[in-house]
This record gives C-alpha cells, structure tokens and sequence, in this order.
C-alpha cells in the first residue's frame, strides 16, 4: 500500500493537470449552479424539487461518465504513449500496484466530485423549499410526501398466464383468429398485457379494489400514504371524481378520501392521523369512479396503487443514490484502466464507451430478446432465418446476463419521488454485484497488462 499511494496522488496530479479533465470540471460546475437556474419546472413545489433532483444529479452522473471514461482510458495509455512508465517500472514497483494505484485515483477524483454534486442538490431543494411560505400543515405534508424516505408496499403480483391461456383457447375454439401475422404465443403476451392492465383500472359505476399486505403491523401514530400513478383514461375523459374507501378486513370503511382532478401525473393521499389503522397487518383500497357507464381511468400495472410507509430521512436516502452511482463509476474506471493497459488511447476509449452504452441501454436488449423470442415461435419461419434468430436471442441473452449485476433500479427516480434505498439495497449491491466484477475486471486487465511488452514499438 506504501507504494500504491504515491502512483495514486501522482496520477491525481496528472488528472487535473489535463485540459480535458479541467473543462469537464467546469461542465460539472455549470450543471450544480447554472443548469437549476435555466429550468422551468411545473409551476409547484414538487415538480421542481423532481427536477432538481433528476437533472443535477442526472446530469452530474452524465458528465461524471465521461470524465471517468476519458481519465481511466488515459491513465495507463497515455503514460505508455509518452514513456513515462519506463522509468518508472525501472524502480521497485510493481505493475499490480501500477493498475491499482491509477485505478484508486480515478475513484478517489468521482467519489469527492459526486458527492460534491449530491450536497449541492441537497441544497438546492432545501433551498427551493425555503423559498416557498408554506403553512405549518402544508410543510408537514412536504416533509411526510416529498422530502423523505418512504417504503413502498405495493399489490402482490399476480400471475394472469393461465387465465389469457384459456381465453386465448376459447376464442380459437369458436373460430376467432389472431389478427395479422401473430402466433399463439404473441396472442397469449397480449392477454397477459390485457389483464394486468384491467386489473389496475377502475370502470364507472363499478368497484374496484386491491389488498396490501403489511410486514410489519401499524405502529402507533404512523402516518401512513395512498399513492396513484395514472396511466391514462377512456377517449374523451378529461377529468375525474370518484371516492376511495380505505380499511382492514375486518373493518373496511375506516377512511373516505374523494378524490377529483386531473388523471394524470401522481398523487399522494396521507391518511391514519387519528390512529384508526394502528395495529393493522392488512389495509384495502376501494376506488368507485364517478361519471358516465363505460368510462375508465388506468393506473400504472403494478406500481401505480401503492401504500407508503414512513422509512427514514431525505438526506441519508439522497446520498445512498449517489454511493450507488459513484460504484457504477468506479466500475467504468476499472474498465478503463483495464483496456488502457492493453490498448492505444483512442480503442480503450472505444471499448470503454461500448459498455456505457450497453449499459445505458438495457431496457432495449430485453425487448429485443422478448420480441425475437416470441417470434421463434412461429412456425412458417424458414429455417435460416430461425438459426439467424436464435444466434441473436442467445447474444442478446448473454449481453443481458453480463448487465444484470449493472441495473441499479432508478435510484434517482426513486429519490425524486420520495422512495426509501435501503441501507441494505446499497450494501449488497455494493458488496455482491460491483465487487465481484470489480475483482474479475481488476484480473483480467491486471493480468493482460502483465504480459503487454513496454520496451517494444508501442
């Protein structure tokens, strides 16, 4: 570790002596101070505590990626380029300790610059919400709906296969067909799709319902919140009035809250301020939709009724988003003294940025595998094109595997909308998915760079 320090601090120095490094510091800076005063928000409070939040840190995280990827990339090939590490290999250092030593000042550099940026934004929402002469009431419900941590307690999901299967039976029995071009198995997806949906939607003049299951009972006093996510409504529905009915299932109507509107956007319904539900293991959400027979409004399928329960402070929660976002750096960072070590500048970089992008798009590989999956399932298909589809599931598969232990569930939504990260979320994403990668990345490029010849033509 003694001489791991001294490359550390010397590449820190070579860092911030670039001029690249230097303009991305400058970017960073405009989006915590400058970037906020430019916005436009929604015109509430809410909404540009949301907007704070996603698009300093958001963009923060952007910037901080590319920083990460250039400084990684550079800090072994550069040094390559202008011999630099021939004397220095010279001297009774290692190159284990080289890889480690650059790859810790990369880290050290985006572990001060996000947290730099998330005690920025924690000071721009504080500072948004002072600006506002709120009521005693009103400041308690931002405090208890906003700036906070909840737990989310959402609807058990439900499995709707086997009921699209036997619908889907019954109308080929009667002689109904598939429309287009689809197969059964694409006809059954949609049923499935068609199903979640209605069961997180509400018909005029009919009642519908959903169960939460609780962990842990109500304690005493605790403030406990009903949150809508709206997902649309039938044609011609701008507006509309209903009233939900909270209760247990031995008592069912403890709570009315009517409810008229918009049906877009979220809303948050804070109930339980007398104490009615203490004790509760179950609560269930009735909704009635008033107005004209035929009339729906949809929630969002599986998140879009949920249950909030108080589960800690804004500021611990804020900074558990950026320790996870800092990780994901880290690991960009390995990467790219990874591939700096057994690459020219301008490939690591290529290589590097690749990964980034898979990453940032994951959500398009997975469809990519569900389409092509359900496709496969055609029987016309000619048999080339069914070897050409399947090679391309299977890669796509492998891309979604080597992701997985990447996909960080949208912390900063989460954060946004007052959603607790568990300490234990962080700490096992930390410690099960980052480190091991970090430890094969570290392996592979340490190992490589091993073997690379430093006093040849480079």
């Amino acid at each position: 570790m003694s001489r791991i320090l001294p490359i550390t601090l010397l590449t820190l120095r070579s860092i911030l002596r670039e001029k690249v490094a230097l303009c991305m510091l400058a970017l960073l800076a405009g989006v915590l101070f400058l970037l906020p005063s430019g916005l436009e928000g929604d015109g509430t409070l809410s909404g540009d505590v949301r907007m704070y939040i996603r698009y300093t840190l958001g963009f923060s995280a952007l910037l901080m990626a590319g920083m990460t990827l250039w400084v990684s990339c550079a800090s072994i090939a550069t040094d390559l380029t202008n011999r630099r590490l021939h004397m220095v290999l010279t001297k009774p250092v290692s190159r284990w300790q080289l890889w480690w030593g650059k790859w810790l000042a990369v880290t050290i550099l985006i572990s001060i610059l996000m947290t730099l940026s998330g005690m920025v934004t924690l000071w721009r929402v504080h500072q948004r919400v002072g600006e506002e002469s709120l009521s005693e009431h009103d400041a308690a419900v931002i405090q208890q709906t906003l700036i906070t941590a909840r737990t989310p307690v959402d609807v058990p999901e439900k499995d709707f296969r086997e009921e699209a299967v036997q619908e889907v039976k019954s109308r080929l029995e009667s002689g109904w067909l598939p429309p287009g071009q689809m197969t059964e198995e694409e006809v059954i997806l949609q049923a499935v799709l068609y199903l979640r949906t209605l069961e997180f939607s509400a018909r005029a003049g009919e009642e519908a319902s959903w169960t939460f299951a609780l962990a842990q009972p109500v304690g005493e006093g605790e403030l406990l919140q009903l949150g809508l996510a709206f997902d649309g409504t039938s044609m011609g529905m701008t507006s509309l009035q209903g009233t939900w009915v909270l209760g247990t299932p031995d008592a069912p109507d403890l709570a009315v809250i009517p409810i008229t509107g918009s049906p877009s956007g979220t809303e948050v319904f804070p109930f339980n301020e007398q104490g009615e539900f203490d004790g509760a293991t179950s609560i269930t959400a009735r909704f009635t939709l008033d107005g004209e027979e035929g009339r729906m409004v949809f929630f969002k399928p599986a998140t879009g009724v949920r249950l909030y329960r108080p589960g800690g402070r804004f500021a611990p929660n804020l900074f558990r988003a950026v320790i996870l976002y800092t990780g994901l750096l880290a690991l960009l960072a390995a990467l790219g003294v990874a591939t700096s070590g057994m690459f020219s500048l301008p490939v690591a970089c290529y290589v590097t940025a690749v990964f980034l992008f898979m990453q940032a798009f994951s959500g398009v590989v997975s469809e990519v595998i569900e389409l092509e999956s359900a496709a496969l399932t055609r029987e016309d298909i000619p048999a080339m094109e069914r070897v050409l589809r399947e090679t391309r599931v299977a890669a796509f598969k492998g891309i979604q595997l080597a992701l997985r232990p990447l996909r960080l569930g949208q912390p900063l939504e989460r954060v946004a909308s007052g959603e607790r990260i568990a300490p234990g979320e962080v700490a096992g994403t930390l410690g099960l998915r980052f480190l091991p990668l970090l430890s094969v990345t570290a392996l592979v490029g340490g190992g490589l760079f091993l073997r690379r010849e430093i006093g040849g033509a480079v």
